[in-house]
C-alpha cells in the first residue's frame, strides 16, 4: 500500500482550510493592498507583505499537519507519541504567527517618510 496521499487527502486539507477562509483572505487582501501602496511606502508595505504572508502559511501549515503528519505519527507511533508532538507543534505554529503579528505592528508603527 503506497504512503502517497490521494483525493482524500486534498478534501480533506480542503475542509480544514473553509473554515480558514475568512483568515486567508484578509490575508490575500492585505498583500494586494500593500502592493498596491508600495510606491508610496515601500519599507511599511515590505513589512506587510512579509506580515500577512506568514499568517497565510500558518493556516496552509496546520491544515497539512493536521491532515497528513497527525495520521502518520497515530499510525506509525501511536497515541502516546500523537501526545507529546502535538504541544510542540502547536507551539512552533502559535510562535510562527506570532512572527506575523509582529511584522504587522511593525509596519503599523515604523516612522513613515513624508
Amino acid at each position: 500500500m503506497s504512503d502517497f496521499p490521494g483525493p482524500e487527502f486534498v478534501l480533506q486539507a480542503a475542509g480544514v482550510l473553509v473554515g480558514q477562509a475568512p483568515v486567508l483572505l484578509a490575508c490575500v487582501v492585505g498583500i494586494a493592498l500593500a502592493a498596491i501602496r508600495w510606491k508610496h511606502h515601500p519599507r511599511t508595505s515590505l513589512l506587510l507583505v512579509f506580515g500577512f504572508s506568514v499568517l497565510l502559511l500558518v493556516p496552509l501549515f496546520s491544515a497539512l499537519v493536521s491532515v497528513a503528519v497527525f495520521p502518520v505519527i497515530y499510525r506509525e507511533m501511536g497515541t502516546d507519541k500523537l501526545r507529546v508532538v502535538m504541544p510542540f507543534l502547536s507551539a512552533g505554529t502559535s510562535l510562527f504567527a506570532a512572527c506575523g503579528y509582529l511584522l504587522l505592528l511593525w509596519a503599523a508603527l515604523a516612522r513613515r517618510r513624508s
